[in-house]
């Protein structure tokens, strides 16, 4: 029996209160952090209840208590829309093209960098590889239009150079896709290498030098030990990926949409955008969207969770 156990419920309570004046100055702290969670992320999931009302915006905070209910008028609305159907279409592809090209681009980055024999090299490699992501969304479109400008960008330069026509990228529908996963490679490639290389260091090099005993070469060594070392950490993040499959990056896109690109660069983000922000009385059904979006967020991530529970690696829900 541990010593709570044999204690008496007296005495448990006098153990109990010396220890919240021994540690109140502790509790104190601990309470700032809880306040401030508390308001910042618990109380503005009321607003679910904007989903399920006729709520105006001059109604204020308590209006999301007094408004009419309409129970599921909205959500009705949202599915007989035909534009919300393209902009989940528009996101669900974007997020299936990153899913299978920007995911493993750091785990194949983190592979090659680790194969890197100069440790300055591979220094001087890795920082350079993760600046970008330091660089914020109006930034990179900055480069972007500099790059593809039809008047002055250097690639229309040159392809006016070698006798071809100018293309104007970022008003052309069917190069959206193309540029936002292109964006995502070089933003994000170099900084979600950082935990796959952190995971690499935890590999016991004595699996290397058995190998290497055996006369297994630098690449079956990759396949045989780095890659099934790396599948937990792997797996992990491919169920965090699975969390933003319907968010397609809010920024990017937005910098991205244009009127002439509408049809391919609206997602559900700009949608919600459009429907919500800029046309106020459409915050209900916004949220609406904002509801499903969620809920279908949380079942994939369980799903992704369960399966990665099966195969027996790691599961962010026990």
């Amino acid at each position: 029996m541990s010593t709570m156990e044999k204690m008496l419920p007296q005495e448990r309570r006098v153990w109990r209160r010396k220890g919240y004046k021994k540690y109140a100055v502790v509790y104190l702290l601990l309470l700032i952090p809880v306040v401030v969670v508390t308001i910042f992320q618990y109380v503005p999931t009321l607003g679910i209840l904007i989903a399920f009302k006729d709520y105006k915006l001059r109604e204020g905070f308590w209006g999301i208590f007094t408004s009419p209910n309409v129970g599921l008028d909205h959500f009705r609305a949202v599915f007989a829309s035909g534009a919300f159907y393209t902009a989940l279409f528009n996101t669900l592809k974007l997020t299936f093209l990153k899913l299978v090209i920007v995911f493993p681009a750091p785990i194949i980055f983190a592979l090659m960098l680790n194969e890197i024999r100069y440790n300055k090299y591979k220094r001087f490699i890795q920082t350079v590889s993760t600046l970008p992501n330091f660089f914020s969304a109006i930034t990179i479109f900055g480069i972007v239009q500099m790059l593809l400008s039809p008047s002055h960008g250097l690639v229309n330069m040159f392809l006016e150079s070698i006798g071809r026509e100018t293309v104007f990228f970022l008003g052309t529908p069917g190069w959206i896709r193309p540029l936002a996963i292109s964006w995502d490679l070089w933003q994000g490639t170099g900084w979600g290498a950082i935990i796959y290389l952190a995971a690499i260091t935890g590999i016991d090099l004595e699996l290397y030098e058995a190998a290497r005993i055996d006369g297994a070469s630098r690449f079956q060594c990759i396949l045989r030990i780095t890659l099934p070392c790396l599948t937990p950490a792997i797996l992990l993040m491919f169920v965090f990926r699975i969390a933003g499959i319907l968010d397609a990056g809010f920024e990017q896109m937005l910098t991205l949409h244009s009127p002439p690109v509408h049809s391919t660069a609206v997602t559900l983000d700009i949608f919600v955008l459009m429907r919500g922000i800029q046309n106020i009385s459409g915050i209900s059904f916004a949220a609406a969207v904002g509801l499903f979006r969620s809920t279908v967020t949380v079942i994939l991530v369980l799903i992704a969770n369960h399966v990665s529970r099966k195969l027996g690696y790691i599961a962010i829900f026990d």
